[in-house]
C-alpha cells in the first residue's frame, strides 16, 4: 500500500487534478457518473499495473468508452437499491408509533442494507474497473471480494462514503472546492489502495510484495548506476 500511494500521489498528482476536473464535468451530466468513476478507478489501477498509456487523458477516455455500459448499469442498480432503502426507512418512521417492534426491524434492515451497499458498491466498482467482464459477473465477484476481505472493504467504503457524506457537509462550502479539484481522485486512490493486495492476487494475478521488492531493487540499481557514472566523470 505504501508503494502504491507513493507512486500514485507522488508521481501522478498533476494528472489526478486534471482527471478530477474531467470526472466532475462528466458526473454533472448524471448519466456519465458511473462510467466516469469506473474510468478513473480503472486508470489508477492501470497506472500501478504498468499498463496505462503515457497520455493519461487518452487512457481515461479509452477506459470510459469500454466501461460505459457497465458503468451505466452500475449507477442504475445502485440508485434503485438506495431508493428501496430510503422508502423502507420512510415506512419505518411512519409505523414507529403504531408498531415500535416492526419499526426496529425495519430500521435494522435499513442499516444493514446501507452497510452492504457501501462495501459491495466499492468492491464492485474496483472489479468492473480492473477486469473485462459482464456486469452480473462483476457484481458477483464484487460481493465475494467484499465479504472475503471484509476489513479492507470496510476501510475502503469508509474512505469513499466518509468523504462524500461526512466531510462534505461539515466543511461546506470549502469542501466543494476540494471536490472539484482533487477529492474524487483521492477517494478513488485510497479506495483502490486498501484493496490493492487482493486486487493484485485475485484479479491481476500479481504479487504486491514482489512488486514492492522489485521497485526497491530498481531504485537501488538506478542509484548505483548514477553513482558509477559520477565516479567515471570524476576520473
Amino acid at each position: 500500500m505504501k508503494v502504491f500511494l507513493k507512486r500514485t500521489l507522488g508521481e501522478e498528482m498533476d494528472s489526478l487534478i486534471l482527471l478530477n476536473l474531467i470526472t466532475c464535468a462528466l458526473c454533472a451530466t448524471v448519466v456519465c457518473a458511473g462510467p466516469a468513476v469506473l474510468a478513473l478507478t480503472g486508470l489508477i489501477i492501470r497506472i500501478n499495473d504498468d499498463r496505462a498509456d503515457r497520455n493519461r487523458i487518452k487512457e481515461f477516455f479509452s477506459i470510459f468508452r469500454k466501461k460505459f455500459v457497465n458503468g451505466l448499469i452500475y449507477e442504475i442498480v445502485l440508485a434503485v437499491y438506495v431508493a428501496v432503502l430510503i422508502v423502507s426507512q420512510t415506512l419505518g418512521v411512519r409505523i414507529q408509533e403504531s408498531n415500535p417492534a416492526a419499526a426496529r426491524v425495519v430500521e435494522t434492515f435499513v442499516i444493514l442494507g446501507f452497510f452492504l451497499a457501501a462495501i459491495v458498491s466499492v468492491c464492485t466498482s474496483i472489479v468492473l474497473s480492473a477486469w473485462e467482464t459482464s456486469f452480473g459477473t462483476g457484481l458477483w465477484n464484487g460481493i465475494c471480494l467484499a465479504f472475503g476481505k471484509l476489513p479492507r472493504a470496510f476501510l475502503s467504503a469508509l474512505v469513499v462514503y466518509g468523504f462524500l457524506y461526512l466531510l462534505y457537509p461539515v466543511f461546506w462550502p470549502v469542501s466543494a472546492v476540494f471536490y472539484v479539484f482533487i477529492m474524487i481522485s483521492l477517494t478513488c486512490v485510497f479506495k483502490v489502495a486498501f484493496m490493492w493486495s487482493p486486487v493484485c492476487t485475485l484479479l491481476l494475478d500479481r504479487n504486491p510484495k514482489y512488486d514492492a521488492v522489485e521497485a526497491n531493487r530498481k531504485a537501488m540499481s538506478k542509484e548505483n548506476y548514477e553513482s558509477k557514472d559520477i565516479q567515471e566523470m570524476k576520473t
